[in-house]
């Protein structure tokens, strides 16, 4: 007896050849959730890599003008900022100057150094061309940052007197105000806001790191606990590496996102050869 021939077996090796019917399942509401949050993932995690990129350029410039500032013999105070009223000096800027102590500390919180939280000692000092925040150095935190350190003061100086002759580096001052319910002695901004009569100040844009390897001593402002400050090393951080992870994740997403329809289908096409074949 013959028998009919067998049915021919589906394209792919058992696999059912895929239509577009098969893709219907998009429609449903958890489909549509899932292609709605890759469509915002892809063009957030973009614009993600773009930032890390933008921040690349930007700590590259940032090292240009370190390098370029830090390279320049110090000049005195009062002819780097001759002018520029208005205009920021490039930060780093090494100058001399010379200085009456404000026999006062003002503990900068939340500043690092060498991975490490702490406290910049900031104490105000008179110039001819106005009052200038000097930062001494730098103290790690203790206890907690509502401890403030105890550090030596800096010694007051006669008034008439020539003062002492500094040497450091103008960096811009801190944006924004002073953050309200500080611990006694302490401020969150290095700027004309931590000390009194800084708004009339010539001198209220910057504020002055001491470079204690051409001023050492208590005079000078040197202290014992604190660490000296230098300016930073030229490095462009992780934003490159940052960078082109993003871009990873949007491949990844959107691998992820095919994988799981073209499964989906897969099984939409078997259960419909299924269905044919019965």
């Amino acid at each position: 007896m013959e028998t009919a021939p067998s049915s021919p077996e589906p394209s792919g090796g058992g696999t059912a050849r895929l239509r577009a019917g098969d893709l219907r399942f998009l429609r449903e509401p958890s489909w549509v959730a899932l292609t709605l949050l890759v469509a915002l993932l892809v063009p957030a995690f973009w614009h993600l890599s773009t930032w890390q990129f933008h921040r690349l350029d930007a700590r590259r410039v940032q090292n240009t003008e370190v390098a370029a500032a830090t390279a320049n013999a110090p000049r005195e105070l009062s002819e780097v900022i001759k002018g520029r009223f208005g205009r920021a000096v490039p930060d780093w800027t090494p100058v001399w100057v010379d200085v009456r102590w404000e026999p006062v500390n003002l503990m900068a919180r939340k500043r690092w150094r060498d991975d490490v939280m702490g406290f910049w000692a900031v104490s105000p000092a008179r110039t001819s061309a106005g009052t200038l925040l000097c930062v001494r150095g730098w103290v790690p935190t203790t206890k907690s940052a509502a401890t403030t350190p105890t550090i030596a003061l800096p010694p007051s100086t006669a008034v008439g007197s020539d003062g002492v002759r500094l040497r450091g580096w103008l960096i811009e001052a801190d944006e924004g105000v002073q953050a309200p319910g500080l611990p006694a002695g302490q401020i969150s901004r290095v700027n004309k806001t931590a000390w009194p009569g800084m708004a009339g100040s010539a001198l209220s844009s910057v504020a002055l790191v001491l470079d204690h390897a051409h001023t050492e001593g208590s005079a000078f402002g040197a202290a014992a606990g604190l660490y000296d400050l230098t300016p930073p090393t030229p490095s462009e951080g992780p934003h490159h590496s940052y960078a082109w992870q993003w871009r990873a994740f949007i491949v990844l997403v959107l691998v992820g996102w095919a994988r799981l329809v073209l499964n989906e289908a897969r099984v939409h096409a078997a259960t419909r050869a299924s269905t044919v074949s019965d």
